[in-house]
């Protein structure tokens, strides 16, 4: 889904709501549809939705109509988001286990793959010790840096779910 991110943003903070029968909507349905079925997550969503049987149809409408039987006060994004949380499976028992990175100078310039990781990490300690509430992390790179070195991937998989946390 390509959107301004200042768009997506404003979604995420609830200011402004995809409209129903839009592009946009039916984009969004479609990529988290896709998603939760590729996870294998049917079954929960449903539980979610408190149907018995889920389609990309009902998700849509459960999402974006308002009708008695989607509107549903105790559902929250947090429970969405839960569910589609399969990416980054962050082990209950490190989830407050802050990993200890080494000490590095404040640099201007990072280089090549450590550089990078080496700045994501700096980055996202310091949003968690200042329990930041907004952040911005973009990278137009190949998104191997991030998954290409186990120790790396835990380390920043934590310090992500404290940020979310925070």
């Amino acid at each position: 889904v390509y959107a301004d991110a200042s768009l997506i943003s404003r979604y995420r903070r609830s200011e402004r709501r995809p409209k129903s029968g839009s592009d946009m909507a039916m984009r969004i349905c479609r990529v988290l549809w896709e998603r939760i079925e590729k996870a294998d997550r049917i079954k929960e969503l449903c539980d979610l939705m408190m149907c018995s049987e889920a389609d990309e149809q009902s998700f849509y409408a459960w999402l974006f109509e308002s009708s008695p039987q989607v509107q549903t006060a105790d559902i929250t994004a947090e429970k969405l988001i839960s569910l589609m949380n399969t990416a980054v499976a962050v082990p209950q028992s490190a989830r407050h286990e802050m990993p200890v990175l080494p000490e590095s100078e404040i640099r201007n310039i990072y280089h090549g793959t450590a550089g990078l990781r080496s700045a994501v990490l700096r980055f996202l300690k310091n949003a968690v010790e200042q329990r930041v509430q907004q952040m911005f992390l973009y990278s137009d790179e190949n998104m191997d840096w991030l998954s290409g070195d186990p120790a790396f991937f835990r380390a920043w998989a934590v310090l992500m779910h404290a940020c979310v946390v925070n």
